[in-house]
């Protein structure tokens, strides 16, 4: 008996975990998904902001499949490399995505797509980024160059480089 419970448990929870419906992502089936990123909606539901090989971008909602995300407001024949998504706080969900030529733009839903400022961020790639957003609703950047250089940003002031000293 035990077993059985088991297995069912487990079964039940992968295939709730891990299965998404695929509805709408793949229109042409001639791209895949290249990156996701997981967040939280106000309500504390699970919610995905994916990029796929042809750059279109969609998020996805259990029980509502994927929708594909306006691009408006962003460059034509843009191409994106890095992208996460975050709740901010008292408000609605922010994507944030780096494009190839290393400019930084962000996104709410139902607004078009505006470009972050780099004011303080040497030029160079970006080879790692996130964003986030703190307790009190301010928004942080954070941006690792290809030197190694790592830097930090808030909205309405300059990128500012982290001290690495003790990180060897």
């Amino acid at each position: 008996m035990r077993k059985l419970l088991f297995v069912f448990a487990v079964a039940t929870f992968s295939g709730a975990f891990f299965s998404f419906r695929t509805i709408g992502i793949n229109e042409t089936n001639s791209s895949k998904m290249k990156i996701i990123s997981a967040y939280f909606n106000k309500q504390g539901d699970t919610r995905y902001f994916a990029v796929n090989e042809d750059n279109s971008l969609w998020w996805y909602a259990p029980n509502h499949g994927w929708t594909k995300k306006e691009t408006k407001g962003l460059p034509s024949g843009f191409k994106v490399k890095h992208a996460t998504a975050f709740l901010k706080i008292d408000s609605d969900v922010r994507y944030i995505v780096v494009l190839s030529d290393n400019s930084i733009w962000w996104n709410a839903p139902g607004f078009d797509w505006k470009e972050s400022s780099k004011d303080g961020l040497p030029s160079g790639e970006i080879v790692s980024f996130d964003a986030f957003c703190k307790p009190k609703g301010d928004t942080r950047y954070v941006a690792v160059m290809a030197s190694g250089d790592v830097y930090w940003y808030a909205p309405g002031y300059p990128w500012n480089k982290m001290k690495m000293d003790g990180m060897n």
